[in-house]
């Protein structure tokens, strides 16, 4: 059986590592390729003989005119069958307050997994990963 293909559009390099790791080495699936804006992901969805199965898009990509628009078109482009547009805020609100923490804008952790929090440089670490601490969320954290 063939695993799962996933195209990863994601401008935030470290974020895209990690989904990347996830997607490969919790879930199982296959990263069939990874870019960071629309317009590479389109060309390769337009050259590719085998489409991903799913494609996890970044719906807010720094610099790119019509972000928003190139996006929907990399989800409808061979992908047609299923579109959700799900935000970390969304995902924020579903879970229990008192075990999920938002530290970033791309990050929310789990308060039990925090092992040290580094306030002269903005970080902490969970799980042996160093998650960057966002301004506007240090005053909640801290």
């Amino acid at each position: 059986m063939d695993r799962i293909k996933i195209l990863i559009v994601e401008d935030d390099p470290l974020f895209a590592i990690e989904l990347t790791r996830i997607v490969e080495e919790d879930l199982g699936y296959q990263v069939a390729a990874r870019h960071d804006n629309a317009p590479a992901a389109l060309d390769w969805m337009a050259k590719t003989a085998t489409p991903p199965d799913l494609a996890l898009l970044d719906i807010a990509l720094k610099g790119e005119p019509g972000r928003h628009r190139t996006c929907q078109a990399v989800a409808l482009q061979n992908l047609s069958r299923f579109l959700a547009r799900i935000s970390l805020k969304w995902f924020a609100q579903q879970l229990p307050e008192a075990l999920f923490i938002r530290v970033h804008r791309n990050f929310m952790v789990n308060i039990s997994m925090v092992e040290r929090i580094n306030i002269s440089d903005g970080t902490l670490s969970v799980s042996g990963k160093i998650v960057p601490i966002g301004l506007r969320f240090r005053s909640t954290l801290l």
